[in-house]
């Protein structure tokens, strides 16, 4: 073999080897395109389908380049309406201030937030939300903030329900250490009558003087039903405070309340020499709820 047909071999042997480097860079290239477009397809997925709201917005101009379903969700906008809209358009006048800042911050650090604010809907409502994003570069060469929206709507009626859940229990406790104060108090007449004329009916039994000894007992036997009576009363006064039961207030004279008041209150009279009279008409009648009056 002559050098001239040893050349030839050799570039022959070159250009095989310069095809099998173009073909393996090629089938790099290849990979490499098809590994970019998996990103890509992930990231769109990642984007589309996140709960979260999110949003390209352009930062020279804050027009929105592309948003998720979970923002057109939360304002009621179709995408295309909502691509023809601005950062602006949807963010309330008052918030403007507090935007300037938060646009600073995002210049100087390449990121803002979490910024609480409110979006206004496409029916002219409102809702909370919470914002936080960064700043890139994308492919044009353009700015681009990336922002990370959350819908705080059903977080703000979870609190408003827990407030209200939370002011009706300190309502219960209110009516729970009423209650309490009224059994003490409600209790103690009937009481002291049952106790006072027990002592008197014990006396004269161990002095064997029987006289009069039945209209203790009798006074007795009242006090003991009155103080049962009032026991229901405030388990229904309890009840229709709760919400259990339904207010029904009925008539009556008010004469037997009165009545019975005073001779709860007769043992007591008695022991301090004061003399109970009552100045009230006798067919008189009243509507409150007798439990309540009774307790006054």
């Amino acid at each position: 073999m002559n050098d001239q047909d040893k050349t030839k071999e050799e570039l022959i042997q070159e250009l095989k080897r310069l095809e099998q480097e173009n073909n393996l860079l090629k089938l790099t290239f290849e990979q490499n395109i098809t590994e970019r477009r998996l990103a890509q397809d992930k990231f769109r997925m990642l984007f589309e389908q996140s709960p979260v709201g999110m949003a390209l917005i352009i930062h020279e101009t804050g027009d929105f380049l592309e948003v998720n379903n979970s923002i057109l969700q939360s304002t009621g906008y179709t995408k295309e309406e909502f691509l023809n809209l601005s950062f602006w358009d949807i963010t309330p006048q008052e918030y403007e201030e507090q935007e300037d800042i938060q646009f600073q911050t995002l210049n100087e650090t390449g990121r803002f937030g979490p910024n609480f604010k409110e979006y206004i809907r496409k029916d002219g409502s409102r809702y909370p939300l919470s914002i936080s994003g960064f700043l890139f570069v994308d492919t044009d060469g353009r700015k681009v903030v990336w922002g990370i929206i959350e819908d705080l709507s059903e977080r703000s009626e979870r609190e408003l329900i827990i407030k209200k859940q939370n002011k009706e229990l300190q309502k219960l406790n209110a009516t729970k250490d009423k209650i309490f104060s009224i059994i003490a108090h409600d209790l103690k007449s009937p009481f002291t009558a049952i106790i006072g004329f027990s002592d008197l009916l014990l006396g004269q039994i161990k002095n064997k003087d029987i006289e009069g000894i039945d209209e203790y007992a009798q006074i007795i036997n009242q006090s003991s039903n009155k103080a049962l009576d009032l026991l229901m009363n405030l388990m229904e006064w309890s009840q229709l405070q709760t919400g259990r039961m339904k207010f029904k207030p009925e008539y009556f004279e008010i004469n037997t309340i009165v009545n019975e008041a005073i001779l709860l209150m007769t043992v007591n009279a008695e022991q301090k020499a004061i003399n109970i009279t009552r100045h009230s008409p006798l067919t008189f009648k009243f509507l409150p709820i007798k439990p309540w009056l009774a307790s006054c």
